[in-house]
């Protein structure tokens, strides 16, 4: 990227710009629902916004699938003149950066853009609900796909999302503040639920290594969640197991930080309940709790590994 390129965007770029540019490249692929959602307050300021920032200023890059009724929204993908922003920003070489235009633009054509694009449409309804309810929690982290695949790979898991939900920072006493950390898993359906249910192994392993952390399948149906339920009755995890589906939050009459999350049996709250749903904060209940070792004085700091970049808030 030019230099001269580089004193534009300086110029034009307000704080809200540089973070759309980095959820896009953390994320893969943001739609204008999304985008909008999640940093504007109307439909028509986001659009005109987006449009400037695909073009001139290239900041992203945008394409519009076909869908077989209506019309789909536009998806935007991290564009030249982002990524030189972005490597510019972390102080590296764009090739170090890792950016490849043809590479960002694969998922246009890829099997898995429904699926990324349905995974961060979850995350972006848990963000958007403490954008308009804070006093209910708010969400602290979101973390990608490829970002959660370089950290817990070894251990064998590959979770679609790692978010963190919490009241913390919300005008309370600090002492009551709760926390969730999650794992999210998208099902969009095309899988045997022995293919979900082999996931367990790497989850068990992580808990092991680490904490329990509640996973939770947002499952395309409520004939498949019950089905996935079944499926698991003799199975007992190591970690906390939670599912919805559509059906769940329509029946609720809310986003998937309501009461619609179902903890597998063998994970109750309740003895003796098995369909009461839990909202996405009282997902703290079924992880034990952990004393975290500190530090001792003297031991080596904990070192990030060489190709992290700290991810973008979840809200601007």
């Amino acid at each position: 990227m030019r230099r001269a390129q580089l004193a534009v965007l300086a110029a034009h770029l307000t704080p809200r710009d540089r973070w759309i540019a980095a959820m896009v490249h953390e994320h893969r692929v943001l739609t204008t629902n999304q985008v909008t959602a999640l940093g504007f307050d109307g439909a028509r300021t986001a659009r005109a916004r987006l449009a400037k920032l695909v073009d001139p200023l290239r900041l992203l890059d945008r394409f519009r699938p076909r869908v077989a009724v209506g019309s789909a929204p536009e998806h935007y993908v991290l564009g030249p003149a982002g990524a030189g922003w972005l490597a510019a920003a972390y102080e590296m070489s764009v090739k170090a950066f890792g950016y490849h235009r043809n590479r960002a633009h694969q998922i246009a054509a890829s099997a898995h853009l429904a699926h990324a694009v349905g995974c961060n449409e979850v995350f972006t309804a848990i963000a958007v609900a403490g954008r308009r309810d804070p006093a209910a929690g708010r969400l602290a982290a979101w973390w990608s796909e490829a970002r959660c695949a370089r950290l817990f790979a070894d251990a064998g898991a590959r979770p679609d999302g790692y978010g963190h939900y919490t009241t913390a920072g919300i005008d309370q006493d600090p002492a009551e503040a709760r926390s969730v950390r999650f794992f999210l898993e998208y099902d969009t359906g095309t899988e045997p639920l022995g293919k979900l249910a082999g996931k367990f192994g790497g989850y068990g392993k992580l808990a092991t290594a680490s904490a329990p952390v509640p996973v939770l399948f947002y499952l395309p149906s409520a004939t498949r969640e019950a089905n996935f339920h079944r499926y698991l009755t003799d199975q007992r995890p190591t970690f906390p197991v939670v599912t919805t589906s559509p059906e769940a939050l329509l029946s609720a009459g809310c986003g998937p930080t309501g009461p619609v999350w179902r903890p597998v049996d063998g994970r109750r709250v309740w003895p003796g309940e098995t369909t009461r749903r839990l909202e996405l904060i009282d997902l703290d209940a079924l992880t034990r709790p952990v004393r975290l070792r500190q530090r001792a004085a003297g031991s080596p700091a904990v070192h990030l590994p060489p190709w992290w970049i700290e991810p973008p808030n979840p809200l601007p």
